[in-house]
């Protein structure tokens, strides 16, 4: 694929628009000469599923892209960085909420109603109608294609026959309306000027379709929110969403004739009456479960099944990244993503047809072959579809076809992964903070990490566990804070009971949500005893160094036992060091572990010093960071 983007021209080209200031030379691509202005569109805004994940990641490349999309309607936000899109006309339009894709007809119209005239770089994230975007010949077009629309394109006559529409009035308008939508995708192709596809597999549909190349970046999979499980038990596991084309029933009426072989089922849908009906007494459906319920099946399973035709398949790719070898339909990404029996170091194996006969001859090749395959192989494999693969490899290729375009709006460009926290400084050189702080009042710990974060307020995000007045004070000290309610923690305290399912659920769930920020910081500090429980897990996840601010006796917090033994361990296992504010601390934190190497800092606080404590606690901080990046 070329990446001349300016070569109708032997000339040098300056651009029209007046305070544009990148210019292009005949067989070179253009160079930004300033912060470029960046727009990301996105086909609509209705939940976080996989093209959301991809999204997730463009944004924290370019987060001062502002953000285009035809509806937005999701609730759970986190994951666009506080942004909000213009939309669209649909957006206003009756029912948009639950019947956007009633509108398919309009969606052409509308997403070329958007006006990105103002803008240098238009990413767009397609598996509809986004790549269809109205862009100038100055500007430079990436389409990140998930999928070229597949119920107009290859599986238009699976989608009929599954919405009923084979005969009769309703389906001769049906395949008109998709007849249309073909001729306009395949016009629009045109006015891209790089497609990226998430697969090889896509890749040969872009060329089939549109009759273009397109260059593949595996889509982001977050493999370090999962951990390894050597020991495996005797059973198999599927989990998806209960819709026809995942073939779930396929699995479970294979697995009910086989009954000497156990199949846990995870997942809810449309599907799941009829898959319950299919289910032999060595079937068990477990329906929608929490990610820690997930995660521990997925750990302990011998084989992840999977009958599905996808354009990538994440659920593979996490279950390898959980040591867990995966048995799956030998089409479309899994090919891709499990290294089959006979490549070096085998992660899985295929069934060639969507048939019972099919998935049960693979179980039972794959029990004769079971010693081939290794929990820490399966990971190996895994790690090359991570986050920060994906943000190295898209900005790469970001950069190699339109030079400078990654410069962020202080002049600094940003280098591939630093917002992927690769432990890197950011363009400043300060050291990123993740803060931690189990309370929403205003103790004096929390007045403590007050001062420290005013202090590094350019540098320091604060994440608390409880809402309340100390939320208020950072953010009119100017600090950037985020409250993630974590009533589990508050029920730690004293004899009050919390149902143990409940807990673990719920901080397994902090844990992630707090890991998943500082993968994009230098350094964790911990203000609290809670806190840095939940902060040295995270960092553990993360690869993160932990540092934990020690304040009175900690040996006196009101925990219990089973906390106190956690917390002895987090502080051996994943502690960097640790600061305490007075030499009493530092003692009886000493005889509350009776043996630890950990390094301790004593830094004494007082009203007449509170600056030179705060600059300090930020060199602990800086020190810690180099430490762990080494």
């Amino acid at each position: 694929m070329s990446h001349d983007i300016f070569a109708d021209s032997p000339d040098t080209l300056e651009p029209a628009r007046t305070g544009d200031s990148y210019r292009a030379v005949q067989g070179q691509p253009a160079t930004m000469k300033r912060a470029p202005r960046v727009a990301i569109v996105h086909d609509w805004l209705v939940t976080y599923a996989g093209a959301e994940r991809v999204l997730e990641q463009m944004i924290g490349c370019f987060p001062q892209a502002d953000l285009f999309s035809l509806v937005d309607f999701v609730e759970e936000r986190k994951f666009l960085h506080g942004k909000r899109a213009t939309t669209s006309f649909i957006q206003r339009l009756p029912l948009a909420k639950k019947k956007y894709r009633a509108y398919l007809p309009l969606m052409p119209l509308a997403i070329e109603q958007l006006d990105l005239g103002a803008y240098d770089l238009v990413i767009s994230s397609s598996h509809a109608v986004a790549k269809g975007v109205l862009t100038g010949p100055d500007q430079v077009h990436i389409s990140y294609v998930h999928s070229p629309i597949r119920y107009a394109w290859d599986l238009q006559h699976q989608y009929l026959e599954q919405s009923n529409l084979t005969r009769g009035l309703r389906s001769m308008i049906a395949r008109m309306i998709l007849h249309y939508i073909r001729n306009w995708d395949t016009r629009t192709s045109n006015s891209v000027d790089h497609f990226v596809a998430n697969s090889q597999f896509i890749a040969r549909r872009i060329k089939k379709v549109y009759r273009r190349d397109a260059d593949v970046i595996f889509p982001p999979v977050d493999v370090q929110s999962f951990v390894v499980g050597e020991q495996k038990e005797d059973f198999y596991l599927t989990a998806s969403r209960m819709v026809p084309y995942k073939k779930i029933d396929l699995i479970v009426e294979a697995f009910s004739r086989m009954p000497g072989k156990r199949l846990v089922v995870i997942g809810d849908g449309p599907e799941m009456n009829a898959i319950r009906a299919k289910a032999g007494p060595n079937v068990e459906i477990l329906g929608y479960q929490p990610f820690a319920v997930l995660h521990d099946h997925m750990r302990r399973a011998k084989a992840f099944v999977f009958a599905a035709e996808e354009d990538f398949g994440i659920a593979p790719v996490e279950a390898q990244a959980c040591g867990t070898p995966v048995i799956a339909y030998g089409k479309g990404g899994a090919l891709e993503t499990v290294r089959e029996l006979g490549q070096p170091h085998p992660t899985g194996l295929f069934f060639r047809e969507q048939t019972v006969p099919a998935v049960v001859a693979a179980v039972r090749e794959f029990e004769q072959h079971a010693q081939r395959f290794s929990a820490l192989d399966c990971r190996a494999n895994a790690e090359r579809f991570s986050i920060a693969t994906f943000r190295e490899r898209f900005v790469g290729f970001v950069e190699q076809v339109m030079p400078g375009a990654t410069r962020h709006g202080d002049g600094a460009r940003r280098q591939p992964g630093d917002t992927g926290g690769g432990g890197q400084k950011n363009d400043g050189g300060r050291v990123r903070v993740l803060a931690l702080d189990q309370s929403g009042g205003l103790d004096q710990a929390e007045v403590s990490l007050l001062n420290v974060a005013s202090h590094l307020r350019e540098s320091v995000e604060v994440v608390l566990f409880d809402d309340g007045p100390f939320r208020l004070a950072l953010e009119e000290a100017g600090v950037t804070v985020d409250v993630l309610d974590a009533p589990m923690l508050r029920g730690m305290r004293g004899g009050r009971r919390v149902p143990k399912s409940r807990t673990l659920a719920g901080i397994v769930s902090l844990v992630r949500e707090t890991a998943k920020r500082a993968r994009h910081v230098d350094v964790i500090y911990a203000n609290t005893p809670r806190a840095m429980l939940v902060g040295a897990l995270a960092g553990l996840l993360a690869r993160r160094p932990v540092v934990w601010h020690l304040r009175d006796a900690t040996a006196a917090d009101p925990l219990g036992r089973v906390q106190r033994t956690a917390l002895k361990w987090c502080a051996r296992v994943a502690l960097e060091r640790a600061i305490a504010d007075s030499p009493a601390s530092k003692q009886a934190f000493e005889a509350f572990m009776k043996a630890s190497r950990l390094p301790i800092d004593v830094i004494e606080e007082d009203a007449s010093r509170t600056s030179r404590a705060d600059a300090a606690v930020s060199a602990v901080l800086a020190q810690a960071a180099m430490r762990g990046a080494r």
